[in-house]
């Protein structure tokens, strides 16, 4: 199955602004978690199930009239970070279609250490805005003109869900629970762990930076459209846009932050995260190393030449060089995810090296692992069992009967959906009780290779965590997510009670479990359980629940944040006046309206 994603409004004509700059775009990506596949979505053909949450990444770039001294092909750029107090500036340049680039620091910035999750998009993506502008002006057509100079105001920033903010909670005495932290000011400056590194949630922050910005500037720089918020449906009537070409922007966009993500790593990773950000909950396979190699062989720093980047992420009469699988995948109603930050992080690479090792090294490692592939198969299979037959309720007429099945199913001890099963034939019963099953199952597993290759995938105090939640009702299953540890839990829970009790009951009896988790076990350690205000990230019009273009009040929050940063006065409403030189307006005009020539290409 492909991704078809929702019909956008065709963008505004350029206009000219007296004022500091042209609006600011602001993309959001979805953070992610593994609910099967942990592990195995290293390895071709195996594949994994993962969802989109709510918590998301933001990255806003906005135009700006560039320095009197900027020469033609130049692009400044200033990257506020406000979580992290960071402003970095930079200066581009490279020929007409991208050739010859550079991403400089400038000597404020160079002093500061590299950041590749941030410099590596900056220099592709511009790149490939570029060299696609190049690519599509028809054959025979005038040499491409040097491009005017621009200049980028760029800013970073994440929902608090990324970070764990358990410490935040403490000093300001408040309880250790999800409404706590949903009460807490946006955009929190993270803090550290006990290590000094900053202390995450596991949700992906570095696939959804990346993914996020490319976006952002592809978007900007007119080389892809994304939905447009409250875009006017007759201008969208008017100039309708094919799925196909939304199926090819989307594509381009996932293949060059993919490249992007493996680049700055320095590796070439699953991908998943990145395929999650970009599209939204699904079932993944990995794509082959191979199709992005020969770009992982540049030097420290170097960008891509235009062709071979083009090869890499397709452009308008080619498709990208991934051969990849995503199949979509979402939660049908009823059923929600609940997380929680167990603040006692697991390090996932030494991890994942671990397994391997172990892979390689025990002889009975094979045996145990194709089992562990096989239940990981099952359980996703039953997943989308469970979706699918919530989509025949609807195809039958009985879409209100769904929430009505799920709670009184819920309501009962998971025991007893299998003699709903097999003594009235429910067909709901039978799906149920084939997650709970095969997540049980895998479970079983998962703890026999961690205990066979010393590496605490479920740890023993994960286990009795999991149990005591098992046991609750309205719970359909829980487990470690993704590669494991010791650093969250998760859990797909049902309504049981009749609305408008319903789901609220099933949430409430977890939280309050997980709150007041105290373990006895010999091996537990002092780490409190805190459940992260995250769900699974709501779809916009057509089903897709990844990337996309927020509204007015993003790029206001974003706007207020960086503006201490940046020396400016934060405004909390209305626009600021700024009178800029008539040449510096016709400068950004210039590259604006040659960014809405390449969408009408």
């Amino acid at each position: 199955s492909s991704f078809i994603a929702p019909r956008r409004s065709p963008r505004r004509s350029p206009q000219l602004f007296v004022g500091p700059s042209y609006p600011m775009v602001v993309v959001s990506a979805p953070g992610k978690v593994l609910l099967a596949g942990g592990y195995l979505i290293l390895d071709r053909p195996h594949t994994g199930t993962v969802l989109a949450l709510d918590a998301r990444f933001f990255s806003a770039v906005e135009m700006r009239p560039p320095a009197a001294a900027a020469l033609p092909g130049e692009v400044e750029v200033s990257v506020a970070s406000p979580q992290f107090g960071e402003l970095r500036h930079y200066v581009y340049s490279s020929g007409p279609a991208g050739e010859d680039a550079s991403l400089r620091p400038t000597a404020g910035t160079a002093a500061q250490p590299p950041n590749r999750y941030v410099e590596v998009p900056l220099l592709y993506a511009i790149t490939a805005a570029r060299a696609l502008a190049a690519a599509a002006a028809p054959a025979g057509s005038e040499p491409v003109p040097p491009p005017p100079p621009l200049a980028l105001e760029v800013t970073l920033a994440a929902d608090n869900g990324f970070y764990s903010h358990i410490a935040e909670l403490r000093a300001r005495g408040l309880p250790l629970t999800a409404e706590s932290l949903a009460s807490l000011p946006p955009l929190l400056r993270p803090a550290a762990g006990d290590n000094g590194d900053v202390a995450k949630t596991g949700l992906g922050s570095s696939a959804t930076l990346v993914t996020s910005l490319v976006a952002a500037l592809l978007h900007t720089l007119g080389a892809i459209s994304l939905p447009e918020p409250g875009g006017p449906p007759a201008a969208a009537a008017a100039q309708p846009k094919s799925h196909e070409r939304e199926e090819r922007e989307l594509a381009m966009l996932h293949a060059l932050a993919q490249v992007c993500h493996c680049a700055a790593q320095g590796k070439v990773g699953s991908g998943f995260d990145v395929c999650a950000a970009t599209f939204g909950s699904h079932r993944y396979c990995r794509f082959s190393p191979a199709t992005i190699q020969p770009l992982l062989g540049l030097a420290e720093g170097a960008a891509p030449p235009p062709a071979l980047l083009l090869g890499a992420i397709g452009s308008a009469g080619r498709a990208p060089a991934l051969d990849h699988e995503a199949e979509p995948f979402q939660l049908p109603p009823g059923v929600e995810v609940m997380m929680a930050d167990v603040c006692c992080g697991a390090h996932t690479p030494s991890m994942v090296k671990s397994i391997q090792r172990w892979r390689g090294e025990d002889g009975a490692a094979k045996g145990l692992w194709s089992r562990y592939a096989s239940q990981s198969a099952r359980l996703q299979a039953s997943l989308r069992r469970l979706a699918a037959l919530h989509g025949r309720y609807v195809a039958d007429g009985r879409a209100a009967q769904w929430l009505e099945a799920l709670a009184r199913l819920g309501g009962m001890a998971p025991k007893e959906w299998f003699v709903e099963a097999s003594l009235d034939g429910c067909e709901l019963a039978t799906a149920l009780n084939e997650v709970r099953n095969a997540s049980l199952e895998l479970r079983t597993l998962v703890r026999s290779i961690s205990t066979a290759s010393g590496v605490p995938v479920e740890p023993a105090a994960q286990t009795r965590l999991l149990d005591a939640t098992m046991q609750q009702r309205g719970v359909l299953m829980a487990l470690v997510p993704g590669a494991g540890g010791h650093d969250a839990v998760l859990a797909l829970v049902l309504p049981s009670a009749p609305p408008p009790a319903g789901l609220l009951a099933t949430r409430q009896r977890v939280s309050s479990l997980w709150r007041g988790w105290d373990d006895k076990g010999a091996d537990a350690a002092a780490a409190p359980v805190c459940e992260l205000p995250v769900k699974e990230s709501k779809s916009v019009s057509g089903g897709h629940n990844g990337v996309r273009i927020e509204g007015a009040a993003a790029a206001a929050l974003l706007r207020r944040a960086a503006a201490p940063l940046r020396g400016e006065t934060a405004l909390s409403g209305g626009r600021q006046t700024l009178v800029v030189g008539l040449a510096a307006v016709v400068a950004v005009a210039a590259v604006a309206a040659a960014a809405l020539q390449l969408r009408k290409r």
